[in-house]
């Protein structure tokens, strides 16, 4: 396979690789395709030579991120505004928002969902479960990359943190139910639980 030398076209290997990918024959080609996005993340780590094409564009950056590079959101800074919007004139461009949705789900730098993960985590840790409740696991994590799954657009963010906060919750009451309580502590926990409900 030739996909190194895909006509010496960045744009023609990131779209061999995307369909070889979609076509699910990946897995045969694995070591030319890590080798090619190697060579694009060491050379074109900025979307360099895409020549303003925002497919393009989104493709690298969706590649690389999938692979496990560390692919910057900056390389689109180039089709926002003054004010950090995207260029309205973008909208014709229907493959280019096709794209550009598409990377959006693995956006992680410094924006969106990291720093959603980590205001969660700092909720946690005031909580401060790891010493009060020694018992309980730390299921923070996994709660998250749960609720993520449900709600992964953008807009849905308040909804991701209160349900991740909510099942976290309820996994604590599962523990303590499962692994510390006495029959006797959990029927008094469970009054005092249904009373609170009965009462808000």
């Amino acid at each position: 396979m030739k996909l190194k030398h895909a006509g010496g076209n960045t744009r023609q290997q990131l779209k061999f690789i995307d369909a070889v990918q979609r076509l699910g024959l990946a897995y045969h080609f694995e070591i030319e395709i890590e080798q090619v996005l190697q060579h694009i993340h060491d050379s074109y780590l900025n979307g360099d030579d895409m020549e303003g094409d925002i497919y393009n564009v989104a493709l690298q950056f969706r590649l690389l991120k999938q692979a496990g590079y560390n692919s910057s959101c900056g390389m689109f800074n180039e089709f926002k505004d003054e004010k950090g919007n995207f260029n309205k004139a973008l909208t014709s461009d229907v493959r280019g928002m096709l794209g550009l949705y598409e990377a959006a789900h693995l956006r992680v730098c410094g924006e969106g969902i990291l720093d959603e993960a980590s205001n969660i985590s700092r909720w946690w840790k005031e909580l401060d479960f790891t010493t009060k409740l020694h018992f309980a696991r730390d299921r923070l994590v996994e709660c998250y990359f749960w609720m993520l799954g449900v709600y992964f657009e953008p807009q849905y963010v308040q909804g991701r943190r209160f349900l991740t906060k909510v099942i976290a919750m309820i996994s604590i009451l599962d523990d303590i139910y499962d692994a510390y309580g006495t029959i006797e502590k959990l029927n008094l926990f469970t009054e005092a639980i249904e009373s609170g409900i009965l009462t808000a």
